[in-house]
């Protein structure tokens, strides 16, 4: 899960290049979007929409990315019966952070 410093980290190395004010609400509305993904895939599809993308990203500009090399990647599951009601569940395991 991504912490508001990575994405206020995020949002600095694109204002870099791209003139934006970054503040407070900006990285609180960046955040809200990306928490669920890890470090490592945020600064992956960062440096994808540096090479990219030709203005600042939109945090769906960075979803995108994110989801591009996602579907790339191998799908891992399991399954397991659950001991309360016998019903068979599904579970997608993320692949492990390097």
């Amino acid at each position: 899960m991504a912490t508001k410093e990575l994405v206020q980290d995020a949002l600095t190395y694109f204002s870099r290049v791209y003139p934006k004010r970054i503040d407070d609400k900006l990285i609180e509305v960046y955040h809200k979007v990306l928490k669920k993904y890890s470090d490592k895939q945020i600064m992956d599809a960062c440096y994808q929409c540096m090479e990219e993308v030709d203005r600042f990203p939109t945090p769906n500009t960075i979803v995108q990315r994110i989801k591009t090399d996602m579907i790339g990647s191998e799908v891992q599951s399991m399954k397991t019966t659950c001991s309360q009601c016998g019903r068979v569940l599904t579970c997608i395991l993320e692949p492990p952070s390097i």
